[in-house]
């Protein structure tokens, strides 16, 4: 568990009403989230497992960067004061939790896109909730985080994911552009409910044995001739099954897809381009060999890229360097500004 001495934290009533004011969201909502201002201007959040530990603290600077303080574990923003969990919402980070508070709606907040779902699934689980509604970030990280939360509470409740109308990135981007935001809205920019109901037919296809049914041919005439006539070149180089060289060749294929292009079956569910293969065979198939090859375009244009990119790198390193120096002054200026009325101007 994270060292974190509260009391030196600094809360003051002013500070957080400032926080509240940048955030634009109640000062009450950052108060029910434990939240407190530290010496350096910074607002920290504590973060819950399930059961309602404390297990870690959260760190946003004046300048909005955001980082945990040392020894602490990623959990849950959970508000103090009573809740009604019929329906529940849960944001991606402290502020966008903030924000569903200052709407009077019961929230919690993940601390990042994907991460602590297990402890979600569980506090859900244990409170009995029937409904949630996941509020998203209108971008493809926050939607891919919303789906993969959805997924792991089918079976749990009803899910609803809710994303915020363009042109706003987040909820707290959309409440503080319409102040007179209700739940009502959340509800209207939201997908239907998925039910928590598992639906079991009578009539079960035939199952199919595997270990023993013939496995049809790989069609290679299916790919790309490139791909195609390469992959068999492969297997007949290494005398092995076109199967391996064929779906190897697919995979890394899809890896210039990668944040390229999505796949987008329904309004509301988004899946990346990659392909996840896995090749088992028995040792010493050739496995290696097969990989290395197939790989090999996807090696020398790495490396021919990583050259004609290395000049732009090292300048990008050194700018880099030059910018995090600054950000250091600024921030030791704001922190050794004894006057408050200083201090509020440095920030």
């Amino acid at each position: 568990m994270a060292s974190y001495n509260k009391e030196a934290a600094g809360q003051h009533d002013s500070a957080l009403t400032r926080w509240a004011e940048r955030l634009g969201v109640s000062a009450d909502s950052l108060d029910r989230l434990g939240a407190t201002v530290d010496p350096e201007g910074a607002i920290v959040f504590p973060m819950q497992d399930a059961e309602r530990n404390i297990i870690g603290h959260r760190r946003r600077l004046p300048f909005g960067q955001k980082l945990s303080i040392k020894g602490s574990k990623n959990g849950l923003f959970v508000p103090t004061g009573p809740h009604d969990y019929e329906r529940l919402y849960i944001a991606e980070g402290p502020t966008d939790t903030a924000a569903l508070l200052s709407m009077d709606l019961p929230a919690i907040g993940l601390p990042g896109t994907g991460q602590c779902i297990d402890s979600a699934v569980s506090f859900v689980r244990q409170r009995g909730v029937r409904e949630v509604v996941i509020v998203s970030d209108r971008d493809d990280a926050g939607r891919l985080g919303a789906k993969k939360l959805a997924e792991a509470l089918e079976g749990v409740c009803s899910v609803r994911v809710c994303e915020p109308p363009e042109p706003h990135k987040d909820l707290r981007d959309w409440l503080r552009a319409e102040p007179l935001l209700r739940e009502h809205d959340l509800i209207e920019h939201s997908n239907e409910p998925k039910s928590s109901a598992v639906e079991i037919g009578d009539d079960w296809p035939e199952i199919i044995d595997v270990a023993t049914d013939p496995v049809p041919a790989f069609p290679l005439d299916a790919l790309a001739p490139v791909l195609g006539d390469y992959a068999e070149a492969v297997a007949e180089s290494l005398q092995v099954p076109h199967d391996m060289p064929a779906l190897l060749g697919l995979a890394i294929g899809s890896f210039a897809l990668s944040t390229r292009v999505d796949l987008r079956p329904e309004p509301d569910w988004w899946e990346p381009c990659n392909l996840w293969v896995c090749c088992l065979m028995r040792p010493a198939e050739r496995k290696s060999a097969v990989l290395r090859l197939m790989r090999a375009p996807l090696d020398e244009h790495q490396r021919s890229v990583n050259e004609s990119l290395a000049e732009q790198i090292e300048k990008t390193h050194r700018q880099e360097k030059a910018l995090r120096a600054r950000l250091d002054r600024m921030i030791k200026k704001v922190a050794n500004a004894d006057d408050p009325a200083e201090r509020y101007q440095a920030e």
